[in-house]
């Protein structure tokens, strides 16, 4: 595979991505019902940008003016990866989050860049089945799009490079998102729901590694007096004051905080579920009975303690409404 004037540039874990105006939503395909296949193991996917060339329709080339995402399993080997998107930037997000959109949408894996070096969207696919969920549609914050592709034996590329095509997919900054590679297995014929259930799935009781794993939350610090502890329950070293820390679980009496530590709930944390702040023009934050309270800067973050009725709730009452330029961070 020919690959001209690529700037590649390669990280693991969650990115960024995004996008144009969205193609018109089409209708499921049917789904074969299968038995579930055993366990697999998610394996770690590299996920990395490269820039080509544009060429536009009348044939002019703008060199290094196109970026395409790619997707790296560990191995040259068949099996399902799994990408699950979320909305950072991308205004279309909430049509797509609304209860009369079908659960389908033109992604694509392809074997070359995405739409750089004169390659259009019937570029050549690598998958051979995929399906689509949407996830957690009552909240604005937590929608979530599973693209399911299976990759068969005769698809596998050397490189181990996965170019995802479609709307979103040409930019940094419209689109949180994590993948996942199960080795061996086809995971598309599943139903949504047992597709649900063996993600979420941990093998021999050990959670999937942290990278893999999005927090849910954060923990604010109010005292100079508060431990992290370790999973044995000893003090393992003293806490910021004001320092807000990822949440991964929160249990009855502790928050876990990553890698067996927790910290204890008391009347001197806090829990939130992350920031909300606005890009390039001014955040409105409403007070309970929909006036206007006051203006934020861009960039300035308030934090968000629950979401209800499709607004970020901010505390005592006050709310900010999600927007084109609103932008949320757990």
């Amino acid at each position: 595979m020919k690959i001209k004037k690529l700037v590649v540039t390669t990280v693991i874990g969650t990115m960024m991505l995004g996008g144009f105006t969205a193609s018109p939503i089409g209708f499921p395909s049917a789904k074969v019902q299968a038995a579930a296949p055993a366990y697999v193991a998610p394996e770690k996917v590299d996920i990395g940008w490269v820039v080509g060339d544009l060429v536009d329709s009348a044939g002019n080339r703008f060199e290094n003016a196109r970026k395409s995402i790619y997707f790296s399993p560990p191995k040259a080997e068949k099996g399902t990866l799994i990408i699950d998107i979320k909305k950072k930037e991308f205004r279309w997000m909430e049509n797509y989050r609304h209860p009369s959109t079908m659960e389908s949408l033109p992604f694509h894996l392809h074997d070359e860049p995405y739409l750089t070096d004169g390659r259009g969207d019937d570029a050549k696919r690598a998958y051979t089945r995929k399906d689509t969920d949407f996830l957690n549609r009552e909240s604005a914050e937590n929608f979530t799009i599973r693209e399911t592709f299976f990759i068969d034996s005769n698809q596998v590329e050397k490189d181990r490079k996965y170019y995802l095509g479609g709307p979103g997919t040409t930019s940094e900054s419209s689109f949180y998102y994590e993948a996942y590679f199960y080795p061996g297995v086809d995971l598309t014929p599943m139903s949504k729901a047992e597709r649900i259930k063996y993600v979420e799935r941990t093998k021999n009781g050990k959670e999937i590694p942290t990278s893999n794993v999005s927090h849910i939350g954060r923990v604010l610090i109010k005292s100079k007096d508060m431990f992290l502890y370790n999973k044995d329950g000893k003090a393992h070293g003293k806490l910021k004051q004001y320092e807000g820390l990822r949440v991964y679980e929160v249990q009855d009496d502790r928050y876990q905080v990553g890698g067996g530590y927790y910290v204890k709930k008391t009347k001197d944390t806090l829990f939130y579920v992350g920031h909300v702040y606005s890009e390039g023009k001014n955040m409105d934050v409403y007070d309970a009975n929909g006036g206007l309270f006051k203006k934020f800067k861009p960039r300035e973050n308030v934090r968000v303690y629950s979401t209800e009725n499709g607004r970020y709730q901010v505390g005592a009452g006050y709310y900010v409404s999600p927007d084109f330029h609103i932008s949320f961070d757990r």
